[in-house]
C-alpha cells in the first residue's frame, strides 16, 4: 500500500497552536473551540489524555474505535518528538487503505485533528516524549481495535526499530480485518 501526504487524507487537519511568548516563557493554546467550529469540526470533547513514553523507538497504535464509539482526536506532542501515522479505513474516502505520516515535536507547535475512520499511532523519536490527546468519545472495550503496525499490506516505513510495544499493539489485526470491522459497523 502506498503512502499519501497526510494533509490529503480527508478530514485530517494539520493546525498550529497559538503560542504567546513573554519574559516569563510562553502560554500555548491547543484547543480553541471557536477556531474548530469555524472549520466545522467537532468540539464536543469527552476526555483529555496524556501518553508518556520513556524510550526512543516506542510504538503505540495503530488504534481506532468503531461506531457508536468512533472518535475524533486532536493530537499534539508536548515533549520530545514523534513520527505520527494515520491509516484511512473509510471505503468512501479517496485515500481509502492508504497511510500518511508527519513528525510532531514540542518545539514547532503543530497538532493534528483526526476524523472518525482513521487508525492512529506513533513512534517516539527521542526519549521522554509525551503526547496529549483530546478525544470526542469515551473508550469502549468492544469498539476498540488495533491495526497491525507491521502489516505488509500497508508497508509503513517506521523511522526506527521498535524498542517498546504493548502486547495488544504487537498483535493488531490485518488491514483487511480492520477495514472489514470499520465497514460492518458503519453500514
Amino acid at each position: 500500500m502506498s503512502r499519501v501526504e497526510i494533509a490529503r487524507i480527508p478530514g485530517v487537519h494539520s493546525l498550529n497552536s497559538k503560542k504567546i511568548t513573554d519574559e516569563r516563557g510562553y502560554f500555548e493554546k491547543f484547543f480553541d473551540k471557536s477556531i474548530l467550529e469555524s472549520m466545522h469540526l467537532n468540539t464536543g470533547l469527552d476526555s483529555i489524555a496524556l501518553s508518556s513514553n520513556k524510550v526512543t523507538g516506542t510504538l503505540r497504535g495503530l488504534h481506532f474505535q468503531t461506531f457508536p464509539f468512533a472518535e475524533e482526536k486532536i493530537v499534539v506532542c508536548i515533549s520530545g518528538s514523534i513520527f505520527d501515522v494515520v491509516v484511512d479505513l473509510r471505503v468512501e474516502s479517496p485515500t481509502y487503505r492508504m497511510w500518511g505520516a508527519t513528525s510532531l515535536d514540542s518545539e514547532e507547535g503543530k497538532l493534528l485533528y483526526l476524523p472518525k475512520g482513521v487508525a492512529h499511532g506513533f513512534q517516539t523519536l527521542v526519549d521522554n516524549s509525551k503526547v496529549l490527546y483530546a478525544i470526542t468519545s469515551k473508550y469502549n472495550l468492544l469498539s476498540a481495535h488495533t491495526l497491525s503496525y507491521s502489516d505488509t499490506a500497508l508497508n509503513i516505513s517506521w523511522p526506527l526499530p521498535v524498542s517498546v510495544i504493548s502486547n495488544k499493539d504487537e498483535t493488531g489485526v490485518s488491514l483487511e480485518a480492520a477495514v472489514d470491522l470499520w465497514a460492518e459497523i458503519t453500514e
